[in-house]
């Protein structure tokens, strides 16, 4: 399909018929007929007819309606259609149908041209004929006689096709699967002066307009695809190596395979270049001829006209031609068409292929790139932007439109002291060996505050807290605050030397414990030791201390893992507390007093979601110690057993106890079920969503340098789910700033990915002096008017959604090489969770030289356990083969660290799936066989000794929660997870289950 705007006299219908059939009669290709030579898959034969078949009407109403019937018609039937147009304003068109195999796109300016000519000669009653026309028929013969490939093409053709089938394949911005095989397109004019200075900078660095155009559509793909290292584009080329081919009508086009490779120092005069090599070294032999579909369609693809002038002193005069791009099989392309007038480009793509705004990023990209072309071409193109700056303050404001309240939220403990004033005797802690009110918690942290404050404590200091989750943790924790100190959670069950790694780096001269033993201390440090009376400070005032805070006074100190192995210290004031709980308080929408379960470990803050707001609003807080809290049978008896307004959780800690969960929809909290420390698949939304009933279900997000979370979005549906990979993580909570940049810290359009850098009156104070350096990781935010405000670099990666929410699309530093190409292993993890069976997952790189090979575990709706090969085929669609993981391993649950994250050194390895064990001593009463016979199945081992120890045989900490839930059903004992943990050998723990059970018949 092709046409153009008529103007000047009325057409002459007459004589626009027979002008056709003049011109049909000179091109031979035009009286071509198409025929299969043995069924619908055979090759195609060229039937070329005496008489051409002319068909001449007239239309009016919308264009586009009488191109869509017209492209309707059969591809390979031999009519010429030329149709008179007429639209609602009077403006007429001239539309050209004609068989695809008949007529490229360069034909088609041909064809206008002559049909101008015969059309003159038709009004003065005289036929047109052109006698030197190379046919189109004669140059084929020519190319299967004389061109023939020769042996060293087709080795150098099918190198090139294996290189175009290794390369990873482009995700256009919010690239979604489709099936369709309609179009749908964006149209862009390029303005006059820029159309004018791509010309002159073809000309001046030695290039035509084609090679600056395709330049521009690389560097935009670059952009618009998270800045890929190496990538290709199917151009498409004229065909006509021979001058006298020049005004021929047929077929000639042919496809090359453009290559292009990025670094952060690449130009565009180098791309340029190595365009400019890349179509001239295009043969009539090439990679793309043989590619399967599944390689071509993922490629994209650019085309490129340029239309001489048509003569205006003609008796009918032509504007503005146009080609329906019908035979494109991409799921982009940009066709480029330059004129005397312009050049306007068009960006075709398969319809539902990119959600809304997609190919609107794609082409703000492609402006972008075109834009900064015309500039110093010595410029890196890293360093352009891909938005300009009212572009930026728009889209900024639109992402971060959230208002704080003007009144700042006040210091969490001085809120703990309102309620205790007005609500005294309400419950604020319960602990399972006690329940405290408002005014015991008050007055026994005043206490111990004093006690702190008499050993030297004061405003500014950082105080150990050397206590496992309990309330006299809480009381502790209070009591530092209201001291005017921070403190450091210090885990007693961490190891030895990673507690002196952190006193030291704090130097403790105050601790509170209930333990001195072990702790690794400065020999000064002074040790406050808690009993559950709080005899250290019994006769201490019970009164408030007199002791300000401010929002840069330090309210904790956390410690998380760095990329050295010496963990990081980050310091978060009382004010960015604050603002944290403020905003997701106000976020989760709850009101009034709030119920909640403390159920993560004091040592990150996960935890503080629920730790906090019940304190601050009159609620009451439910301690779970850590024994409980890990422990899934335990954990899932009593959540059914109590209720709570808020549960903070992660995915695969949940999971865990919704697998042993007699009814598991009383699991669920009133109000707000909150998701977060990892990625959570769409998996697990359909294993949740039944269960919800009034509650809302949450995803919440942010790093600890932060200060907890900044994202946080409910999730109502899974309309995203063929979007994303995983749940959205929402948009910036109040008093916090998110921005997707690129590599030089500027804004991406909608879709497009990049890092994700985090400002906001919630950024902590960076990191403690010795720790880490925080220069790198906090820099001044030039995206916010006020003064003095910093962003926080997360090494996480995310792209803005069409609703302005964020997408996390893992970590950038997970980069490794296999077999010599660069793999991003979220993004192996992210194909895996778009599968609807799979929940969660999680690849690991294992392995040396020969033997490295990826491995992908996961857990499915099903909560099958063993080999997965079922995902293969799935992953096979969708990535290239070397990064399809080498095994599949289903998991029941992912083992956890303390914290409730998925513990990677816990993974049982690959090559113990089908092994047995290697003890000699097999089972040998009843109840070791059947404790053996579970092992073996939670295992995947065939056999299990006598002297077997669960822990060395590939059993890590969630499947001994699993295990012991089996073994109660098993036997029907109430076995506890610590008694596993203290007989981890096969008979010593039958044989304790036997002494169970035999008290078990004592008693009856």
């Amino acid at each position: 399909m092709a046409g153009v705007r008529l103007a000047g006299p009325v057409v002459d219908l007459d004589a626009l018929e027979r002008a056709a059939q003049d011109v049909a009669s000179a091109h031979e290709s035009l009286r071509c007929a198409y025929r299969r030579v043995l069924g619908a898959n055979s090759s195609m034969l060229m039937v070329i007819e005496d008489e051409p078949r002319i068909n001449v009407t007239d239309s009016r109403g919308d264009v586009r309606t009488i191109v869509r019937e017209q492209s309707r018609m059969d591809a390979y039937e031999n009519v010429i259609g030329l149709t008179l147009h007429t639209d609602a304003d009077g403006h007429r068109s001239l539309i050209l149908s004609a068989p695809r195999l008949s007529m490229d796109d360069t034909s088609a300016g041909i064809f206008f041209r002559d049909l101008q000519q015969a059309y003159a000669e038709r009004l003065n009653g005289k036929s047109w004929t052109r006698d030197d026309v190379v046919q189109y028929a004669d140059f084929a013969q020519w190319q299967l006689e004389e061109a023939a490939p020769t042996a060293d093409q087709k080795k150098a053709a099918a190198e090139e096709r294996a290189r175009l089938m290794a390369l990873a394949p482009l995700h256009l911005p919010l690239e979604l699967r489709s099936d369709s095989t309609g179009r749908e397109v964006l149209e862009w004019p390029v303005p006059a002066p820029l159309a004018h200075s791509l010309r002159e900078l073809g000309r001046d660095l030695g290039h035509g307009l084609r090679s600056v155009l395709l330049t521009g559509w690389l560097v935009a793909l670059w952009h618009a695809t998270g800045q890929p290292e190496a990538f290709a584009v199917d151009a498409t080329l004229p065909g006509r190596p021979f001058d006298e081919l020049a005004a021929s009508v047929g077929s000639f086009e042919t496809p090359a395979p453009v290559f292009a490779a990025f670094d952060d120092k690449t130009t565009v005069s180098g791309l340029l270049a190595g365009t400019d090599q890349g179509l001239m070294s295009a043969g009539f032999e090439s990679g793309l001829a043989e590619l399967p579909m599944q390689y071509a369609a993922v490629i994209p693809g650019f085309t490129f006209t340029d239309v001489a002038e048509f003569p205006a002193d003609s008796a009918m005069v032509y504007e503005d031609l146009w080609v329906e791009p019908l035979s494109l099989i991409h799921k982009v392309d940009l066709v480029a068409r330059a004129t005397v007038e312009g050049i306007r480009l068009t960006l075709s793509y398969q319809a539902q292929g990119m959600a809304d705004g997609g190919a609107e990023a794609l082409l703000t990209c492609l402006r972008a790139a075109l834009e900064a072309m015309v500039g110093d071409p010595s410029t890196p193109v890293s360093e352009w932007a891909m938005l300009d700056e009212d572009a930026v303050r728009a889209l900024i404001e639109a992402v971060n439109a959230q208002h704080a309240p003007s009144v700042r939220p006040a210091h969490w403990h001085r809120q703990v002291e309102q309620t205790a004033q007005h609500s005294p005797d309400a419950t604020a802690l319960k602990a399972t060996a006690r329940v405290w009110s408002y005014r015991e918690l008050d007055e026994s942290a005043n206490r111990l505050a004093h006690e702190l404050i008499a050993r030297g404590v004061s405003r500014g200091d950082l105080v150990g807290l050397c206590l496992e989750r309990s309330d006299l943790a809480i009381v502790a924790m209070l009591a530092i605050a209201k001291a005017g100190a921070g403190y450091v959670p210090v885990d007693p069950q961490l190891p030895s030397k990673r507690r002196a790694t952190i006193a030291d780096a704090v130097g403790f001269r105050q601790v509170v414990a209930t333990d001195a033993d072990g702790l690794e201390l400065p020999a000064d440090c002074d040790v406050v030791l808690l009993d559950a009376e709080l005899t250290v400070c019994a006769d201490r005032s019970s009164g408030r201390p007199d002791v300000e805070t401010t929002d840069d006074d330090l309210a904790y100190l956390l410690f998380t893992s760095g990329s050295t192995g010496t963990p990081k210290g980050v310091m978060v004031g009382h004010g960015q507390l604050a603002v944290y709980l403020d905003g997701v308080v106000d976020r989760l929408g709850l009101t009034g007093a709030i119920d909640s379960a403390a159920l993560s470990t004091l040592g990150t803050d996960l935890g503080n979601t629920a730790l906090f707001p019940p304190l601050m609003t009159g609620g009451s807080l439910r301690i779970v110690g850590a024994c409980d809290s890990g422990d899934a049978q335990a954990l899932a008896d009593l959540l059914t057993e109590e209720t709570f307004d808020l549960i903070k959780i992660t995915p695969s800690h949940l999971e865990a106890v919704i697998s042993v969960a007699g009814e598991p929809s009383r699991l669920i909290p009133r109000q707000a079920l909150v998701l977060g420390g990892q990625a959570t698949g769409w998996g697990s939304y359909g294993l949740l969503q039944p269960l919800l009933g009034d509650c809302k279900l949450f995803n919440h997000y942010g790093p600890s340098e932060t200060t907890v979370g900044v994202l946080c979005g409910e999730i109502t549906d899974n309309r995203l789910a063929g979007l994303t990979s995983t749940l959205p993580l929402g948009r910036p909570m109040r008093h916090a700033r998110c921005y997707v940049l690129d590599r030089n810290r500027r804004p991406l359009p909608v879709g497009v990915p990049g890092d994700l850098w985090i400002g906001g009156a919630s950024v902590s104070q960076g990191y403690l002096a010795g720790t880490a350096s925080s220069g790198e990781s906090f820099i001044e935010d030039p995206f916010t008017p006020v003064q003095g405000a910093r962003m926080y670099r997360s090494g996480d990666r995310a792209r803005l959604l069409p609703d302005l929410t964020f997408e996390f699309l893992g970590r950038g530093d997970r980069q490794i090489k296999v077999r010599g190409f660069r793999v991003e292993i979220g993004e192996i993890e992210a194909v895996m969770r778009q599968h609807p069976r799979v929940t969660d997952s999680l690849v690991v790189f294992t392995g040396e030289s020969m033997t490295a090979r990826l491995v992908g575990y996961l857990t499915d709706v099903e909560r099958t356990r063993g080999s997965a090969d079922w995902l293969r085929c799935y992953l096979a669609e969708r990535l290239p083969e070397y990064m399809i993981p080498a095994h599949f391993v289903a998991l029941e649950a992912f083992p956890l660290t303390s914290s409730g994250k998925i513990d990677a050194s816990m993974l049982p390895e690959p090559s113990t799936y089908d092994a047995g064990s290697t003890s000699t001593v097999e089972p040998r009463t009843a109840t070791e066989r059947k404790v053996a016979d579970v092992w073996a199945q939670l295992l995947l081992l065939k056999s299990v000794g006598a002297d077997d120890d669960f822990f060395e045989i590939g059993g890590h900490s969630l499947l001994a929660t699993q295990l012991v839930a089996k073994l109660r059903l098993e036997f029907k004992v109430n076995l506890k997870l610590r008694h596993l943990f203290e007989r981890p050998v096969l008979a010593e723990l039958a044989e304790y289950i036997d002494q169970v059970l035999a008290e078990k018949a004592e008693v009856k």
